[in-house]
């Protein structure tokens, strides 16, 4: 089971149902699989079946965050799966977490 988390300093209002189901898709696609959870830790509603679960989806927004001396919007995420991973089945995950970011939450790919 792929379990992906973002942690933000954006608003809770950035990370909006619909983007929590496209990371959930992402993920799914990521990893080949089926799309059945989302898990989302800043609100009470959940889409989720607790005995459907492949994919895991956690985004903690509005978080008291800084990078160095460098105001801004950023985050981390990472990426963890019940299924070993090798180096070699992971280089592909952070360029496509960078894009994910930019290209849903508009976080530039060097934040």
């Amino acid at each position: 089971m792929p379990i992906f988390t973002l942690t933000t300093n954006l608003p809770p209002s950035k990370v909006t149902p619909n983007v929590m189901a496209k990371a959930s898709e992402f993920v799914a696609d990521l990893f080949g699989e089926k799309e059945k959870a989302i898990l989302k830790e800043f609100d009470i509603h959940k889409d989720a079946s607790s005995n459907e679960q492949n994919v895991l989806v956690s985004m903690k927004a509005g978080v008291s965050m800084c990078w160095g001396p460098t105001p801004g919007t950023f985050a981390l995420g990472t990426i963890q799966n019940t299924d070993p991973m090798q180096a070699e089945d992971t280089k592909h995950l952070a360029p496509a977490i960078f894009e994910f970011c930019e290209k849903e939450l508009s976080i530039p790919q060097n934040r």
